[in-house]
């Protein structure tokens, strides 16, 4: 893939993809090619996990599940990043989890047994 190398660790920091992201997920609309930005941070640093799960939290809010090209991208991340996705799929309304649980098989299991643990 052409873009691989520029997007690689090797060219940018932990802070420079915290910064990028920060300022991506402000922009109306958001840009297209958002949530493949946020995929390849939390491949190329796994200790943005994190933040990378504030920013899918702003993107409920954001109504992500109305934009076709991010919602896929939201639920590809959400899947790549449980179990720290849980919280943040919760958020979704029943209609939208439900999909989303439908359309990542293995995201079914894991969050019904999350969201019955009990609170501490």
């Amino acid at each position: 893939m052409l873009a691989q190398p520029v997007l690689s660790n090797a060219q940018f920091s932990h802070r420079s993809w915290q910064k990028a992201l920060n300022q991506m997920v402000d922009q109306t609309p958001l840009p297209l090619l958002f949530m493949r930005t946020v995929i390849q941070a939390i491949d190329d640093f796994p200790s943005l996990v994190d933040f990378v799960m504030e920013i899918l939290s702003k993107l409920v809010r954001k109504q992500v599940r109305v934009m076709p090209n991010l919602w896929f991208g939201f639920l590809k991340c959400a899947s790549q990043t449980q179990p720290h996705s849980f919280d943040v799929l919760l958020q979704l309304p029943p209609p939208q989890l439900e999909s989303a649980l439908n359309k990542y098989v293995n995201l079914r299991g894991p969050p019904a047994a999350y969201a019955s643990q009990p609170i501490a």
